[in-house]
């Protein structure tokens, strides 16, 4: 039979095991809210200068012209779809790149130069783009405006990172484009 000195030895030992799993137990309890409620309060924003990369896929499409030849049948004429002529191009660009980098205000507004290069060599060249994007809870949405080339680029589904240093998303523009972009400030 155990002596009523070890008796009490081993329940001081098994009540400080259980205090400390208590303290461990609530002290992650602790930490795990205190991460939860950050990452919940964080907010996103946009205001500061972001540069922008994106990729955009086309739907191939060769731009052909309609030319009238000659028909043997009765001497006449018809129209037939044809490459142009030497001196006249044609395109068939399946994806541009494209570099920006933007200044964007507190209300989302922004304007910035851009540059663009595409699949077929010397198919590239510098724009103005100007727009407005809009945040809610980090989900980022808005509008793209290309200088003298509409139709707008509309975000369809864009995110922000919580710390506001990155984000990325898809778009489309027309039919027929989409676009893959990611910003990094």
């Amino acid at each position: 039979m155990p002596s009523i000195g070890k008796f009490f030895h081993n329940q001081k030992v098994n009540i400080m095991t259980a205090n400390r799993s208590f303290v461990v137990y609530a002290l992650c309890t602790t930490l795990g809210v205190l991460s939860t409620s950050v990452s919940a309060n964080a907010t996103c924003a946009l205001a500061g200068t972001w540069q922008f990369f994106g990729i955009e896929g086309k739907s191939p499409a060769i731009k052909d012209i309609s030319t009238n030849v000659g028909n043997t049948t009765n001497n006449g004429s018809t129209q037939i779809k044809s490459f142009p002529l030497t001196g006249k191009p044609f395109e068939n660009d399946t994806a541009d790149v494209i570099a920006c980098t933007l200044t964007v205000a507190a209300n989302g507004s922004f304007t910035g130069p851009c540059s663009s290069f595409a699949v077929t060599a010397g198919n590239s060249g510098p724009a103005t783009v100007s727009g407005t994007f809009a945040l809610n809870a980090c989900n980022l949405t808005g509008t793209i405006d290309v200088a003298g080339e509409p139709p707008a680029v509309t975000i369809q589904r864009g995110r922000i990172n919580f710390n506001s240093t990155g984000g990325s998303g898809i778009a489309t523009k027309g039919a027929g484009r989409v676009l893959y972009f990611t910003l990094v400030k």
